[in-house]
């Protein structure tokens, strides 16, 4: 019984350390802890196929010549947690930035259907927004661009948002 206690220590402590890694996030990158945290999901009945929080789902609204996809929590009144979304056509445009935000914008690398991009980051008073612009390679009908966004409450669930982003592929 002695022998059983320094293994269940062990498998507790590893427990939490896993556990905590899922909560914060120093780097984005493939190789990103927070990974392990996120599960594999079709994007409505598109193509696309996105790795998101166990609790979070995704809608659709259509358009006439395009379709946007929103992901955020299931449980609709929680706002601690990232939200995000991304335009499927074939014009997409940056939203812009009120210039009463007083927002500090920067650009952040990062990666978005394994294409290496630069994110445009707004810091924007303890709310952090994301977005960028890549075209669909081989896209020969609709839709011909991506355009994916984001919204955060801390620099950690953005660099979240950011992973989140650079799971996003096509089939």
């Amino acid at each position: 019984m002695n022998k059983l206690k320094p293994a269940l220590l062990l498998l507790g402590l590893l427990c939490i350390a896993l556990f905590s890694n899922c909560k914060r996030n120093t780097q984005v990158s493939l190789a990103d802890p927070y990974m392990k945290c996120l599960i594999k999901k079709r994007v409505g009945d598109s193509k696309f196929h996105i790795s998101l929080p166990n609790n979070y789902i995704v809608k659709v609204s259509r358009g006439p010549d395009f379709d946007v996809y929103y992901f955020g929590p299931a449980d609709t009144t929680d706002k601690t947690h990232f939200h995000g979304g991304f335009y499927l056509g074939n014009a997409g445009a940056l939203f812009t930035m009120d210039e009463a935000d007083s927002c500090k914008t920067s650009e952040v690398e990062g990666v978005l259907l394994s294409e290496k991009m630069n994110w445009e980051f707004n810091d924007c008073k303890s709310k952090f927004f994301i977005q960028g612009i890549v075209n669909i390679k081989n896209a020969k009908h609709f839709p011909r661009q991506i355009h994916a966004f984001g919204s955060a409450k801390s620099k950690d669930e953005a660099k979240n948002l950011l992973t989140v982003f650079s799971t996003l592929y096509s089939d």
